[in-house]
């Protein structure tokens, strides 16, 4: 078994509708605004997840909010899980 890596400095907002690839949807629970950028945390199919994006408007992205994320094949890092769960090299 594998686990995907993407920086959350690579995901973006997703294109609204069906039928984009390497998109999925994710609660929102907390929104950090840094300034330059927005801290975006939440949880994808029950498993915590960061986006950070840049510039943007924080008061769309309230706790609770769905927002879909975008990324590219070319972002993404496969890593082999590890037998306890984790992601990385194996024990």
């Amino acid at each position: 078994e594998v686990e995907l890596m993407i920086r959350p400095e690579r995901l973006r907002p997703g294109p609204e509708g069906d039928g984009a690839d390497n998109t999925f949807d994710m609660t929102v629970d907390d929104v950090i605004n840094y300034g330059d950028s927005l801290l975006v945390i939440g949880k994808t199919h029950g498993l915590p997840l960061r986006a950070r994006m840049v510039g943007g408007a924080a008061h769309k992205l309230q706790a609770g909010a769905a927002l879909k994320l975008a990324w590219s094949p070319a972002d993404a890092h496969v890593l082999p899980r590890s037998p306890a769960g984790r992601a990385g090299p194996p024990v």
